[in-house]
């Protein structure tokens, strides 16, 4: 039997639909906001900041470094403990990975490379998503786990190309 293998990155993880979201990007790219935005529609922050990756068998899986376990960077406002400002419920203290975001900087020439519809962490291909980071809220990334998961007329996000924010959208039935 092969040996865990971990790692820590910069980024952040939450839980939507019970699906572990890696959002990762550079820094100021919008990665704590959008944790905010999740946490405000009713879903779990596991890591802000750091995420501490694992794989144990086929499976990766993400928690908080324990020294920052539950806690969230705001903007202008400092380092705030999730459990007290928005309850127990919204916090998860391990979720695995089943999807990569990646927010980059807006305008961008090219948000989505066909080449790169996966991210290798630790040896496992991660699905990859890459969104605008500034102009992404937590609606299209609610969206997009929707279709991911499969809960949409498609089975997989389709990536379009919209002229005036030029994002990546997740599409999801209207039923």
């Amino acid at each position: 039997m092969a040996a865990d293998i971990s790692k820590t990155i910069h980024g952040s993880l939450v839980s939507i639909f019970d699906r572990g979201i890696l959002i990762v990007g550079e820094p100021g790219s919008g990665k704590s906001t959008l944790c905010l935005g999740s946490l405000r529609r009713g879903h779990k922050l596991v890591a802000d900041d750091a995420v501490e990756l694992t794989r144990a068998g086929g499976r990766l899986t993400g928690k908080a470094p324990e020294i920052i376990s539950g806690l969230i960077e705001i903007r202008d406002v400092g380092i705030v403990d999730v459990r007290e400002i928005c309850g127990r419920g919204r916090f998860r203290p391990e979720s695995t990975v089943d999807l990569c975001v990646k927010l980059v900087a807006f305008p961008a020439d090219e948000l989505t490379n066909p080449s790169e519809l996966t991210v290798p962490i630790l040896g496992i291909d991660i699905p990859l998503l890459t969104f605008a980071g500034s102009i992404t809220s937590s609606v299209t990334l609610e969206n997009a786990v929707k279709a991911f998961r499969g809960d949409s007329v498609f089975s997989q996000a389709l990536v379009t190309r919209d002229v005036h924010c030029r994002e990546v959208h997740a599409f999801h039935s209207l039923s």
